[in-house]
C-alpha cells in the first residue's frame, strides 16, 4: 500500500482498505466509513472531494431539557477546552464534532491514521471527562431522556437527530454507548 496518496488516490474504498489493514473495523457506506471508538462511540469519515478534506465527525445528542445557553456554555467550554475539532449545536439540538484534514496535496497514511486515532480518543475524552451538566446522552452513567414514558422513537419533542441516532444508537454487538432510543429499522 502506498505510503502517500496523491488527490487522485484519495477515495473512501482506499482509506478504509488502510484503516481495516490497520486492524480497525470499518463500515464503507454510500458516502462515508463509520467507526467506533474503544468505548463504543460512533463517528464517520466523509470526503469532501470538491475542497480536498476528509472530514471526520459525529453527533452527540443533548438533553432537550437544557436551555439555550447551557448548550452554548457547552459549545463554547469544548471549543476552548479541547484541542483539534470543532463543536457546535445543530438546528436538531445534536452536538457537531467535527475535524477536517486537508489532502489537496496529497495525504500521508500515517498521518491519517494518527488524525484518526487522536479524533477517536478525544471523542471518549469528551463523553467521560467534558460532560460535567450530564447535557449529552451518551456514556455509562448517561442521564435517560425525559420522554421515556413515550414509546413513539420517532417523538420529535425530545429525540435526537438522526446523526446521532445512526451513529449512535443501539448497536448489535453492544459496543456502542446508547441513549434510551434505538435505531429505526
Amino acid at each position: 500500500m502506498h505510503k502517500i496518496w496523491n488527490e487522485e488516490e484519495g477515495n473512501l474504498e482506499v482509506l478504509a482498505a488502510h484503516i481495516a489493514d490497520s486492524g480497525l473495523h470499518c463500515t464503507v457506506q454510500t458516502e462515508r466509513v463509520v467507526l467506533h471508538t474503544e468505548s463504543g462511540i460512533g463517528y464517520q469519515l466523509i470526503l469532501d472531494e470538491n475542497r480536498k478534506f476528509v472530514r471526520f465527525m459525529t453527533f452527540f445528542p443533548l438533553a432537550s431539557h437544557a436551555g439555550e445557553q447551557l448548550k452554548r456554555e457547552i459549545e463554547h467550554k469544548l471549543n476552548t477546552e479541547v484541542l483539534m475539532a470543532s463543536f457546535s449545536v445543530d438546528h436538531e439540538n445534536d452536538l457537531v464534532v467535527h475535524y477536517p484534514l486537508a489532502y489537496g496535496h496529497g495525504l500521508i497514511a500515517g498521518q491519517f491514521m494518527a488524525v484518526l486515532h487522536r479524533f477517536a480518543s478525544m471523542l471518549d475524552f469528551v463523553i467521560e471527562t467534558k460532560n460535567d451538566y450530564d447535557l449529552i446522552l451518551l456514556g455509562p452513567n448517561a442521564p435517560q431522556r425525559q420522554e421515556d414514558d413515550s414509546d413513539d422513537p420517532d417523538c420529535s419533542r425530545d429525540s435526537s437527530g438522526d446523526g446521532a441516532r445512526l451513529l449512535n444508537g443501539a448497536v448489535d454487538d453492544g459496543r456502542a454507548y446508547t441513549t434510551n432510543r434505538t435505531r429505526n429499522g
